[in-house]
């Protein structure tokens, strides 16, 4: 190590648990993605109320590692002096050397590559739930609006209507 700090060694261990902990739910959250897209393609009600059951069961969890992860990022930069914001892995790996470097190296790299894989798949994610919405509305419009239906806007400029019919009237 180009820094002969025993609390560096010790941080870079730290961090090296929690990163393998953001890997792991990065994973996770692709699995999750996944199983997402299964249970909407199929129409599954109940396995979406269980996924996302789980997924807010999780979610604090999650957040304990992120707190962690940002008070060891803290101390590493109070020892190399220079601000939180400007502390990365990048820098890390240029005050390493030796089997640490190379994994925190490894590690970067791999989390370089999940996260753009998770920023692909959330975006298809996001374009099939937009457009189910759409085909749904398409539908309800198709089924019950039959060209009568009013719309109006409220105060954040978002887009409702409503059935002015004889037999039904119905708010969406």
């Amino acid at each position: 190590m180009k820094t002969p700090d025993v609390r560096l060694d010790s941080l870079v261990d730290e961090l090296s648990a929690v990163l393998d902990e953001n890997i792991r739910y990065i994973k996770l959250t692709l699995e999750r993605l996944d199983e997402l897209r299964g249970a909407v393609i199929k129409r599954d009600e109940e396995g979406l109320k269980s996924l996302l059951s789980n997924i807010a069961n999780e979610q604090g969890s999650y957040g304990l590692v992120e707190k962690r992860r940002e008070a060891i990022r803290r101390k590493m930069a109070g020892i190399f002096g220079c601000g939180i914001d400007e502390m990365n892995l990048s820098k890390l790996c240029g005050k390493l050397d030796g089997e640490k470097k190379e994994k925190v190296a490894r590690t970067q790299k791999e989390l370089k590559v999940l996260t753009e894989k998770l920023r692909k798949e959330h975006k298809a994610t996001s374009m099939l739930l937009r457009e189910c919405s759409r085909f749904n509305n398409m539908l309800l419009r198709g089924i019950l609006g039959n060209g009568n239906e009013t719309v109006t806007y409220n105060d954040r400029g978002d887009a409702s209507w409503e059935l002015q019919r004889g037999m039904v009237s119905f708010k969406l």
